[in-house]
């Protein structure tokens, strides 16, 4: 399955970043999922392309999609979504924070 995973970035040492890192490394060590990271709030905005985040205790990778700015990935959902053909979009943040996912 791929997903979209919508939420702070992995690379961010915060609640959610952290949260998130350990559960998108799960989901791909098992070998069934494709996990792509949309999220910039809290870690490195990315530029002109994808950045890998190493995650050596589960030895994978997180690939972290550019935000272009906007950190909650409002505005590139779409975009990431018809280009990587994803089978679900997960979010994990306060709900205003996604309030885009409603439209």
């Amino acid at each position: 399955m791929k997903i979209c995973w919508v939420s702070a970035s992995v690379a961010a040492h915060t609640g959610y970043g952290l949260q998130s890192k350990e559960i998108i490394a799960r989901l791909i060590k098992s070998g069934r999922h494709q996990v792509w990271n949309l999220g910039g709030l809290g870690g490195n905005t990315v530029w002109g392309g994808k950045m890998l985040v190493p995650v050596k205790e589960h030895g994978v990778e997180i690939p972290i999609l550019v935000t272009c700015g906007d950190m909650t990935g409002s505005e590139q959902i779409d975009l990431y979504t018809e280009l990587y053909k994803f089978d679900a979009v997960v979010t994990l943040w306060d709900v205003f924070v996604v309030k885009w996912v409603q439209k």
